[in-house]
């Protein structure tokens, strides 16, 4: 049987977002398992089509890999192929041998996995508290409770109107709950996001941090950092406070969907290998980008970061069609905003509509990060947000050929786009226009 191609790869593994439509060749997320010339690529809050540079990394991991399986058989290839991955990750975040490095598809099986270790860990029942699923995942909730078996409670990071609660009253209420719940008798995993879907991080992690040491043994820290938008040195405080860390390749870093880790202070490093070749490949991909992202000068990359969100950031406040989502203390690499205007903003469905159609039907074509419910809708439903967000690749393309105009102009076609169509959506009589 002759070894599977790089396009195979790509989209082979267990979870069926990564699947086909035969209708379009796109996974769920709209993404081919090939390179698209043209597309603006800012949807890597969700999900990044492959690039050319992404794609020649990928070729060549199938080649090394090809050579490997036909040279020392499968399950060696791919043991000398996992402890290659493994090992890069850790040097690139700089890691000690401490800490266990479990690669996984996606950031919801590492939820899985966390949960699962801590009821092994735990003498006491468990009870899970962890950010509203509109701003981290739909399956997280299911992942962390195991399918139902484990009590769930959610606090909100965003009032019914679609603006950021205060971080102050956030950290009351779970300290609030937590107490209350250790007063039961209970254990309690909770849930930090860094960063959320619209660029939130809470609870605050000191506060987080400070319910671990105060309840040794009960409270139990899991950072969300799925988007892995922070530094390495935030990386390595949080483990260094006994904190689980999910992060994943395909979102800050670009990588192809799906790619997933989980990073665990209490576990050894495992020898284990994975039997999953695209799962080993996507992570390459998203590798060679980090260590590129690294090479450049620090203050480069924040410089340019802060200039990218104070113009776009000023740009989506002078558009009355496009109402931003502020991220106050949180992360600058993601403008979340609703389309449509105060006075008759779009649903969740209108968004999808809107989102689809600039990456199927408009040209240039437009990624964006897929939208996700943020507020009430005042005639019911929910307030649909989209993201254009700043990722890795393009931080490095702006740094590395003195080109960051470049990068800010395709970022303000991008809104030009989403104007274009979404006013012709609007007109047109909202989602029924795309069908």
């Amino acid at each position: 049987m002759p070894f599977p191609s790089t396009g195979e790869l790509l989209v082979r593994g267990s979870d069926p977002r990564l699947a086909l439509d035969p209708a379009d060749g796109r996974n769920h997320y709209l993404c081919p398992p090939r390179p698209e010339p043209g597309l603006l690529r800012f949807g890597s809050s969700t999900a990044t089509t492959i690039d050319t540079h992404g794609w020649r990394i990928a070729s060549a991991f199938r080649e090394r890999l090809a050579r490997l399986h036909a040279t020392e058989g499968k399950e060696r290839a791919l043991r000398r192929t996992t402890e290659q991955i493994r090992r890069t990750l850790a040097d690139l975040c700089g890691l000690d041998d401490k800490v266990g490095i479990t690669l996984t598809e996606s950031g919801t099986f590492a939820h899985r996995l966390a949960a699962k270790r801590i009821c092994r860990r735990s003498s006491r029942p468990l009870q899970i508290l962890l950010p509203q699923p509109s701003e981290t995942g739909r399956g997280v909730p299911e992942a962390l409770s195991l399918g139902g078996r484990l009590p769930l409670h959610t606090f909100t990071l965003r009032l019914p109107d679609g603006a950021a609660r205060d971080a102050a009253a956030i950290d009351a209420e779970v300290v609030a709950t937590a107490q209350r719940w250790i007063d039961e008798g209970a254990a309690l995993l909770l849930v930090v996001v860094d960063c959320s879907k619209s660029g939130l991080i809470a609870p605050s992690f000191p506060v987080a941090a400070g319910l671990r040491n105060r309840f040794p043994g009960r409270v139990h820290l899991l950072v969300d950092g799925c988007q892995f938008r922070f530094d390495t040195e935030r990386l390595r405080r949080y483990l260094a406070e006994g904190a689980m860390v999910a992060i994943t390749g395909s979102k800050f870093y670009a990588g192809p969907s799906f790619s997933a880790a989980l990073l665990d202070p209490g576990a050894e490093r495992t020898e284990e290998p994975v039997d999953n070749p695209g799962l080993l490949l996507r992570w390459q991909v998203a590798l060679e980008v980090m260590e590129r992202l690294q090479r450049l000068p620090r203050d480069a990359r924040s410089a340019f970061i802060a200039d990218f969100h104070t113009r776009l950031g000023g740009r989506l406040r002078r558009e009355p069609f496009l109402t931003e989502l502020p991220a106050p203390g949180g992360d600058r690499t993601i403008l979340a905003f609703i389309p449509g205007g105060a006075e008759a903003p779009f649903t969740l469905e209108e968004s999808m509509a809107l989102h689809r159609m600039l990456q199927l039907d408009c040209r240039p074509a437009v990624q964006l990060g897929r939208p996700f419910p943020a507020g009430s809708h005042p005639q019911g439903g929910a307030l649909g947000a989209l993201r254009l967000s700043l990722s890795a690749p393009l931080v490095v393309e702006a740094l590395s050929d003195d080109d960051q105009h470049s990068i800010v102009d395709q970022a303000m076609r991008a809104l030009d786009c989403t104007l274009a169509v979404g006013h012709r959506l609007r007109r047109a009589g909202g989602g029924d226009a795309v069908e």
